[in-house]
């Protein structure tokens, strides 16, 4: 009987906490279509990459991709990189590798489809400083709910002139099906009414070993400035759980690190503070962040980036 007490009560608290509960949607007020650029030239002998997307609305999680635009790299020392878009990605590519050399000012170049017209400020290359060392730890932390391997990076520069650093990863993982197919299924006369079909079995050759390569979101970075020795000690890059799959068999990943400007390092922090997921540069973002984009004909025209 007690029991069954208990019971009633507890259907009784979950009947009355889903019958309070209401879904609110929510409505963008005000919604501005704003250029986002997210680029960042490196050093590396390579084509170079330009990313150019619209804000969308707070209920739209989609990419809006800024297509047929004319994109150009410009450096002060006659270097001029151009750009195009490429089909699978809508990313722009350089057409040509090449890579930011030291002393030299670059400046970004757009010109959309509607002839709009956006330059960034000129930048220069930061001094280049090497990892020392990127190693995997085993870590326990039950407060933080993580039983795994942390993912460091161990950085340097005597030199002091590295202060403000940025990482990026892709990790490559080899998987093997428990139970591989040796079947190709299709489905063929659905009936959306009874919700009723069949299905073709054409024998195939399992596919029992695959590869896949991931790639880091969002924004990780650092800074020694209130450090007293320029050094990057311990700094955690990527978390596993035992219980991840890309554990299981084997497990590769390649750390970027990138030297930036206290101005770009700021630019990023804020918009992280925004709350910037999924990508470098939330399309999505709840508020404005000035960068060193501008729109030639309109200095007050919004301009989402950094170059």
């Amino acid at each position: 009987m007690k029991t069954k007490i208990l019971y009633t009560a507890f259907l009784l608290v979950l009947f009355f906490q889903m019958g309070c509960t209401e879904p609110y949607v929510i409505e963008t007020v005000g919604y501005e279509s704003v250029l986002v650029v997210e680029s960042t030239i490196t050093d590396e002998m390579k084509p170079q990459v330009v990313k150019l997307s619209r804000t969308s609305t707070l209920d739209n999680a989609d990419v809006l991709t800024e297509y047929n635009a004319s994109v150009t790299v410009v450096g002060n020392n006659g270097d001029n990189f151009s750009f195009s878009q490429d089909n699978e990605t809508g990313f722009y590519v350089s057409n040509q590798s090449f890579s930011a050399q030291p002393n030299v000012s670059y400046t970004l170049k757009i010109v959309t489809q509607d002839g709009k017209q956006y330059t960034s400020s000129a930048v220069t290359l930061p001094p280049s400083v090497e990892m020392d060392e990127v190693f995997g730890e085993r870590i326990v932390s039950p407060t933080e709910g993580k039983d795994g391997v942390q993912v460091l990076v161990n950085t340097e520069d005597p030199t002091g002139n590295a202060k403000y650093f940025r990482y990026e990863y892709e990790e490559t993982y080899k998987i093997v099906a428990p139970n591989p197919s040796p079947y190709t299924a299709e489905i063929i006369n659905f009936d959306d009414e009874w919700y009723t079909f069949d299905v073709i079995l054409t024998p195939r050759e399992p596919e029992i070993i695959c590869y896949s390569t991931e790639y880091s979101t969002g924004i990780n970075q650092t800074a020694t400035t209130e450090l007293n020795e320029n050094r990057v000690v311990r700094f955690p890059v990527n978390y596993l759980s035992k219980l991840d799959a890309k554990m299981q068999t084997r497990y590769s990943i390649l750390v970027k690190q990138y030297v930036q400007s206290v101005e770009a390092y700021t630019f990023y922090k804020i918009v992280k503070e925004l709350g910037s997921v999924g990508s470098l540069l939330s399309q999505g973002q709840p508020g404005y962040v000035t960068g060193n984009m501008v729109s030639e004909a309109n200095p007050n025209e919004k301009v989402l980036g950094f170059f």
